[in-house]
């Protein structure tokens, strides 16, 4: 059984992986609403936080992830994002 063949939704979304996602955009926003533990608002940090949870988004659960399983370059790409 492949990957593909277990996910209903196809490759284009992952209610595992968005679940994930989720859960880590929610767990910053919680620290974020503590300025004793965040420190000082920092709105550079929140739009870096964003950027990359879109990224994510776009690489785990978007267009990528789909040319990925097709492509090797798409894969590598793939690989490229989510380490960065």
């Amino acid at each position: 059984m492949t990957v593909l063949a277990a996910d209903p939704f196809g490759p284009l979304f992952s209610p595992a992986a968005s679940a994930a996602l989720l859960g880590l955009a929610l767990l910053y926003l919680r620290g974020a609403a503590h300025p004793r533990l965040a420190g000082a608002p920092n709105m550079r940090r929140h739009a870096l936080f964003a950027a990359g949870a879109g990224l994510l988004v776009l690489s785990v659960d978007g267009p990528l992830a789909a040319a990925g399983h097709r492509l090797f370059a798409a894969h590598q790409l793939q690989h490229l994002v989510i380490r960065l």
